[in-house]
């Protein structure tokens, strides 16, 4: 489990990057922003129960890890991170300076 399947999405105001992530919780999962980069990193330790042997093992340990580009740059102190029944859903606002500008002409006579 290598990867989690992935959806981005873009507009004006910034991306929003949802992640399905199936048996994880917050604590499992990381999420950083560096310069134009988002990383998502995951793992998630050996499900083992006391006092009981196992018979059948085929659920392991999951890890998994992804980066994406970012097509522009994004506010860091802005992102938000949530997560709900193994849907992590990521805020990635963009700077101020990456916003479109609309400039107003000017007549001159």
């Amino acid at each position: 489990y290598t990867n989690a399947p992935i959806n981005v999405y873009s507009s004006d105001e910034g991306i929003i990057a949802t992640a399905i992530v199936p048996g994880f919780s917050s604590e499992d999962i990381e999420v950083t922003v560096e310069d134009n980069l988002l990383y998502i990193k995951g793992k998630l330790k050996k499900d083992e129960r006391e006092g009981f042997e196992m018979i059948r093992g085929e659920i392991g340990e999951k890890d998994f890890s992804r980066k994406l580009e970012l097509p522009f740059a994004v506010d860091s102190e802005k992102v938000e991170a949530k997560f709900n029944f193994g849907i992590l859903t990521i805020k990635l606002p963009k700077q101020e300076s990456s916003k479109p500008k609309k400039v107003q002409v000017k007549v001159e006579s």
